[in-house]
């Protein structure tokens, strides 16, 4: 199937300050405030990034495209199900960092894609050429369903059509 691949800051970043919980979507629910020095914007970085991206939508490369701006990486992940209604299989390795750190963090210039399966000779020769970190997650599957592996922290697997109830019904539940 089609590749996951994280553009950006990797999952295990080990405390890079381009990449952070202050200021977050996370903080603001676990706190109930924003605090802190949010992450170093590293322009060059998502320049590279916006560089790479153009040129895989303009070569044909890519079957989808999302920026983990608010929410984190876990966020964009779920969200790309939830619009395009596919199950994918992702694995992520915390490494020595936290896996709420791992999960939730903002910033480092990092945008979720899927890699075409017939494209991936042509997407590895774009990203060879290009200065862009890059992580490959996991595959996009047949099945329904959001799994997601963290190692020895567990793992998540759920219906795609529970997180797009989820999803739907969150506005209404707000508004209300």
């Amino acid at each position: 199937g089609d590749s996951v691949v994280l553009l950006g800051v990797a999952p295990d970043d080990g405390g890079d300050d381009r990449l952070g919980l202050a200021g977050s979507s996370h903080q603001q629910l676990h706190l109930g405030r924003l605090a802190g020095r949010p992450p170093r914007v590293d322009l060059l970085l998502e320049q590279r990034v916006q560089q790479l991206l153009r040129r895989a939508i303009a070569a044909g490369v890519l079957a989808s495209a999302h920026d983990s701006s608010d929410g984190g990486l876990v966020v964009a992940l779920a969200e790309s199900s939830i619009a395009s209604g596919v199950g994918v299989d992702l694995a992520l390795d915390p490494g020595s960092t936290s896996l709420q750190r791992c999960l939730f963090a903002e910033g480092g210039a990092r945008v979720v894609v899927s890699v075409k399966a017939d494209q991936q000779d042509h997407w590895q020769r774009l990203v060879s050429e290009t200065d862009v970190p890059h992580t490959v997650l996991g595959t996009v599957v047949d099945t329904a369903r959001f799994v997601l592996r963290c190692g020895a922290a567990g793992s998540i697997d759920l219906p795609v059509a529970d997180l797009q109830r989820v999803h739907t019904d969150a506005i209404p539940r707000r508004m209300a």
